[in-house]
């Protein structure tokens, strides 16, 4: 398998694991709107605000399965054409993992960082509402979450050379593998 083959793989099961988890919480936020007086079905513009993210969650996972090739490119551009260059370092596979990861966190920041917005723009000032201190830090939390998976997707090759760096500097002798 060449580095590109896993790098789409890491792609694509992250998108089938992304799209999984958005239906499951676009059936919950449909199952809320259901729920009214009497049984009957009770449409709030506020609900349908707040199933957003989840949309949002599952086109991100469509985005992941549907761009999965050119993200193994961006992810391993080291090799000049997929077919002559078989072989998977450690270094690449590396690389691809903190890719991977940083595709995953950003995937779970967007949809916080879209419901901060959407609460922020419309839900707090038509009930004269603020942010709490805990809401404050989620937000932090997940800005800080998006930032380093960009910095994870973007800085991948970097972050390989910083660790290859820690493990020659460190106090035992590295391996093939490490």
């Amino acid at each position: 398998m060449s580095g590109r083959e896993i790098a789409k793989l890491s792609c694509r099961i992250l998108s089938i694991y992304t799209m999984v988890r958005a239906i499951g919480l676009i059936i919950m936020s449909l199952a809320s709107m259901a729920v009214g007086q009497n049984g009957n079905f009770s449409f709030q513009l506020e609900k349908l605000i707040y199933s957003v993210p989840f949309a949002l969650i599952f086109l991100l996972g469509l985005f992941l399965w549907l761009a999965s090739e050119r993200l193994a490119f961006v992810m391993v551009s080291d090799f000049e054409t997929q077919e002559e260059h078989l072989e998977f370092s450690i270094e690449d596979l590396k690389r691809t993992a903190f890719c991977t990861l940083g595709l995953f966190f950003i995937g779970l920041a967007l949809p916080g960082l879209v419901s901060s917005f959407i609460n922020l723009k419309f839900i707090m000032p038509k009930y004269g509402y603020f942010m709490q201190p805990t809401e404050v830090a989620k937000l932090i939390e997940t800005t800080i979450q998006l930032l380093l998976g960009i910095g994870m997707f973007a800085g991948s090759k970097g972050l390989v050379r910083i660790l290859g760096v820690l493990r020659e500097t460190g106090p035992g002798k590295r391996t093939e593998y490490s």
